[in-house]
């Protein structure tokens, strides 16, 4: 009896951090898909043209290669949360994905609003910022 309970305590522990993991590759996927849509809006043809107007050809460039960099990786983020190929988090992928989001807001002067709100890039499981950072 006490090897039952013991194997289902350890068996219910398993499947919490499973869905713990799953809940952290959900939130990486949709900040991901925030940072693709963000870009998506400089690919549509009237932006396009302003784009180019205000930025030139070169920034405009740059970011249609952002965005299907974010798109690429907006796709292999969902596929890791609806079928994990690993037990561990995507990390170079995420770290990827904040390096092109910051890169188009230096480029544009933009940023991404989720529910009327900036998009934090920063997630709760992460560590806290060192003091300099506090304002980002």
């Amino acid at each position: 009896e006490e090897k039952r309970t013991s194997a289902r305590a350890a068996a219910a522990l398993v499947e919490k951090e499973r869905l713990i993991r799953k809940d952290k590759r959900e939130l990486l996927f949709k900040k991901a898909h925030a940072v693709e849509s963000f870009l998506m809006q400089f690919t549509r043809p009237a932006a396009v043209d302003a784009t180019t107007q205000r930025h030139g050809a070169r920034v405009r460039d740059e970011l249609f290669e952002l965005y299907s960099r974010a798109k690429r990786i907006a796709l292999t983020l969902y596929n890791e949360f609806e079928h994990p190929t690993g037990p561990e988090l995507p990390e170079q992928d995420w770290a990827d994905v904040k390096e092109i989001y910051e890169r188009a807001r230096e480029l544009t002067g933009m940023f991404a609003a989720v529910e009327g709100e900036p998009l934090d890039m920063r997630n709760p499981w992460d560590p806290p910022p060192p003091p300099e950072d506090m304002d980002r």
